[in-house]
């Protein structure tokens, strides 16, 4: 059966999940184009957006509330909201290279979209771990196209300040080294 809501439904922007998830017909057809299954994908979709929205949400209100430089004690010298912009990649490295850093951003998004049949493919730990990674990516990724630094605030005083993306992408790259272990997949 041709579906003839699958035009409308990737032309209507951020309502292709709706018709997608509701159209049986339309689900079909979009799984057998990208040649995997759709509620895999779009569990995974989900989990990044979460991460994204999260992030996105945090950084509003610290950046609404605080001042840069701003440190509040929620335990006192053991962790503390502190609004830092970043102008590197973690702990500081590498600063000033927004270019670099919006690169690797992109490409790394590409990778994972030009991998995602093989992604797919992998255990739980390998898919939620690229689906964390992808959120916390995009996360960062948003704050250096918007002002070439991204928000940190997250200061637990003995470590440098980091953000809900940068959790993501450490958590994610975390599962995705744990699901290839128990692939085998790192074995000599």
């Amino acid at each position: 059966m041709i579906c003839t809501l699958l035009p409308r439904c990737l032309l209507t922007g951020s309502g292709v999940f709706v018709i997608i998830l509701n159209k049986d017909c339309c689900r079909r057809q979009f799984a057998a184009i990208l040649n995997y299954d759709m509620g895999a994908a779009m569990i995974l979709l989900w989990l990044s957006l979460l991460v994204l929205f999260l992030d996105r949400v945090t950084k509003m209100a610290v950046v609404s509330k605080m001042t840069e430089g701003e440190s509040i004690p929620v335990f006192e010298n053991i962790f503390h909201l502190t609004y830092v912009l970043n102008p590197g990649a973690a702990f500081g490295m590498l600063p000033h290279n927004r270019t670099f850093f919006l690169v690797i951003g992109v490409v790394a998004v590409f990778a994972i979209w030009w991998m995602r049949r093989d992604i797919l493919a992998e255990g739980w730990r390998v898919r939620c771990g690229t689906a964390l990674f992808l959120g916390g990516t995009l996360g960062n990724l948003w704050d250096r196209v918007q002002t070439g630094l991204v928000i940190d605030f997250l200061d637990f005083r003995f470590w440098p300040v980091f953000n809900v993306a940068d959790i993501a992408i450490c958590v994610g790259v975390g599962l995705i080294l744990w699901g290839m272990v128990q692939n085998g997949f790192l074995k000599d």
